[in-house]
């Protein structure tokens, strides 16, 4: 017999109804609303960051955004935790919504691996 960990709402940590979808990750409308409403205003101040990273690197050396960046992610981290939720998907979850970005950097690295 497989024991599973019972799952748990990603926002509030509740129990979910083990009768959901077995892709549900909130106990409520509420619960999925403020996950994405936080995810998306993290996020923002991200973005921009990272694309200054990419795009701007001597200006973004210059302001320290990398150390930035680490400290906006520690921060939003210890918010959680304190919050009883969880800070983010799965490193494997997250690849698997990008599969089609995945594929490109496989098909890269095969290629360099070519003698």
């Amino acid at each position: 017999m497989i024991l599973t960990k019972p799952r748990t709402c990603r926002e509030c940590g509740k129990p979910l109804d083990p009768d959901r979808k077995a892709n549900t990750d909130f106990c409520a409308t509420a619960c999925r609303v403020s996950w994405r409403n936080r995810r998306m205003s993290r996020g923002a101040d991200l973005y921009d960051a990272f694309m200054a990273m990419r795009y701007d690197r001597g200006a973004a050396k210059a302001e320290g955004l990398w150390a930035l960046m680490c400290r906006m992610a520690s921060a939003w981290h210890e918010e959680d935790k304190a919050a009883g939720r969880q800070s983010y998907f799965p490193a494997d979850e997250t690849a698997m919504r990008h599969v089609q970005h995945k594929a490109v950097i496989l098909v890269r690295r095969r290629r360099k691996e070519r003698p």
